[in-house]
């Protein structure tokens, strides 16, 4: 419990706290506000409702890349902040490795959920006052959209104990941008080199990498580049995210 108070202060008093979660959410509002005027068009072209639907469904999701990176660059701050000022010292002499280990994850996981919170009620408030009243009822009830929000979640979540990882490990804020950055982006570029070579088993291997799985747990990505369902796909995220959990326990150590 102390660590957890311990690192809620040091939140508090980070200045990049009170400007870099509010672009989080204003990330998400702004891109899905885009994806749910294309469905209004959609709308007034006539549409089909399964096509207005798609687009609604697609909104909570639509900004994820940027405020997911936002997230992961949090979550690299909060972590290198001590070990690259040996403010991790102090805590290792008296708290236990696990503790603030813990209370950092912890923390950095309740700040993404409740950011992504935020985010998820202003693109329903955008959409309450977008969408014509039939539209918006349709899209309430809509599996898709619900899916969109699970996949929403469990990518923010992965992008913080990835952004955590790199942070423990690297112990500095620029190389574990390096790593976060790399995981995330080249695992798509690669995977369109393997299907331009006509390796597409192969491709389909680099679907179950994080950012594979990002794309189909919040149904961003065509059919054709994914073969994994969007509830399998958030679970796969959870896993990662345990996996990086478990890595970071290899930087908790003293600053030198």
């Amino acid at each position: 419990m102390n660590a957890f108070r311990s690192e809620l202060i040091k939140l508090r008093a980070h200045r990049i706290t009170w400007w870099l979660l509010p672009l989080v959410v204003a990330a998400m509002v702004s891109v899905a506000v885009l994806a749910l005027l294309a469905s209004l068009d959609a709308m007034n072209r006539g549409a089909s409702r399964a096509e207005q639907l798609e687009l609604v469904a697609v909104a909570p999701a639509s900004g994820t890349l940027v405020s997911g990176l936002l997230i992961g660059v949090f979550a690299i701050i909060m972590v290198t902040s001590d070990t690259s000022t040996g403010v991790i010292n102090l805590s290792l002499q008296v708290l236990l490795r696990r503790a603030v280990l813990l209370a950092k994850l912890s923390v950095g996981a309740m700040v993404t959920l409740a950011v992504s919170v935020a985010g998820l009620v202003g693109i329903a408030l955008a959409a309450v006052i977008i969408l014509p009243h039939d539209l918006l009822i349709d899209a309430m009830t809509s599996r898709s959209v619900w899916v969109n929000v699970v996949g929403v979640l469990t990518t923010h979540v992965t992008w913080m104990s990835l952004g955590a990882m790199s942070g423990w490990l690297f112990r500095r804020s620029a190389p574990a941008l390096g790593l976060l950055l790399g995981v995330m982006l080249a695992p798509p570029a690669i995977a369109a080199g393997l299907r331009g070579m006509d390796l597409v088993q192969v491709a389909r291997a680099v679907e179950f990498l994080p950012p594979g799985l990002m794309q189909s747990a919040t149904v961003t990505a065509a059919d054709a580049l994914t073969t994994v369902s969007p509830i399998p796909a958030s679970m796969g995220l959870l896993a990662w995210s345990a996996l990086f959990v478990a890595a970071s326990w290899r930087g908790v150590r003293p600053a030198r």
